[in-house]
C-alpha cells in the first residue's frame, strides 16, 4: 500500500516538476476549490452541525 501511495503522489505532483513554487501553487489551488465549495460559506456564516440539526428538528 505504501508503494501505491508513492506512485499516486508521484503522478499527482509530476506536473509541478520544474516549477519555482510548486507547493504554493498547489495550496492556492486547494484553497480556491474550498472557497468555491459550500464548506467555506459554512465557516464564514458560522454554520454548525448543531444549528443544522435544530433547523431540521424545527421543520419536522
Amino acid at each position: 500500500m505504501i508503494v501505491n501511495r508513492y506512485i499516486k503522489g508521484t503522478i499527482e505532483y509530476s506536473p509541478t516538476f520544474g516549477m519555482t513554487h510548486p507547493w504554493a501553487v498547489l495550496r492556492a489551488a486547494e484553497l480556491m476549490k474550498w472557497i468555491e465549495s459550500d464548506g467555506y460559506m459554512d465557516v464564514v456564516t458560522r454554520k454548525t452541525a448543531f444549528e443544522e440539526y435544530c433547523r431540521f428538528i424545527k421543520n419536522m
